[in-house]
């Protein structure tokens, strides 16, 4: 740790002065977009992660955030170590989950929430064309909303809810009342739609009797 506290300091120190310099030229807001990695301490690469961002944050002011690619559906953990000491939260990747967006921004006042690769090829499949067009409306949502929402920025009158696979029950509390959501079912799809899941449904449905046959005509009595 003391190897990766050391790494992620002097990277800090060398991003900040290469945009400081950049600065100097055109002062426009500066991020770092930080690859998240789930081995605490297995080695000093020194990336920047919730538990060395004070490391970060000393290492200069021409950073104005720093911002977690979020492939992941643990949203509590990585969204509250990268608002720690005041961090402004700011997703620059993530997969394609508007809830995600929604989550963010109701619940850790998150500035921004940026699928990554929403033009590609991988996202063609029906279903992501559904997940598109949901999108789409939560920022419609968002722009028409704009000036509510940042009023209740860092405030206890705005709140959010997030359940999935693995958190099946979120519970609130906002002003006089105490606010349950639970998965009702079982989980749906990965964030990708995962083939693997999809095959494992087809293996497990029939989908001819799905799609079911017409009843033999019934003489008349």
């Amino acid at each position: 740790y003391t190897e990766e506290l050391f790494m992620a300091y002097q990277y800090s120190k060398y991003i900040n002065y290469i945009a400081g310099l950049g600065r100097k030229k055109l002062d426009l807001p500066a991020f770092c977009n930080a690859w998240k990695y789930n081995k605490l301490g297995f080695y000093p690469h020194g990336t920047c992660n919730p538990h060395v961002l004070d490391a970060y944050r000393a290492g200069g002011n021409s950073i104005d955030f720093y911002a977690p690619n979020t492939y992941t559906l643990d949203y509590d953990d990585l969204f509250k170590g990268f608002t720690i000491g005041g961090n402004t939260l700011f997703i620059p990747e993530s997969g394609l989950v508007p809830a995600g967006a929604i989550y963010s921004v109701a619940e850790f006042n998150s500035i921004g929430f940026s699928p990554f690769g929403i033009d590609g090829e991988r996202v063609k499949s029906p279903e992501s064309a559904i997940e598109l067009k949901i999108l789409r409306e939560v920022y419609a949502t968002f722009g028409n909303s704009m000036e509510l929402l940042t009023s209740l920025y860092n405030t206890n009158k705005m709140r959010g809810l997030y359940v999935n696979s693995k958190k099946t029950e979120h519970i609130i509390e906002i002003g006089d009342y105490i606010i349950t959501a639970k998965q009702i079912g079982p989980p749906g799809f990965s964030i990708d739609f995962g083939k693997s899941l999809e095959d494992v449904g087809k293996n497990r449905i029939s989908f001819a009797q799905l799609s079911g046959e017409a009843p033999a005509a019934q003489p008349n009595s």
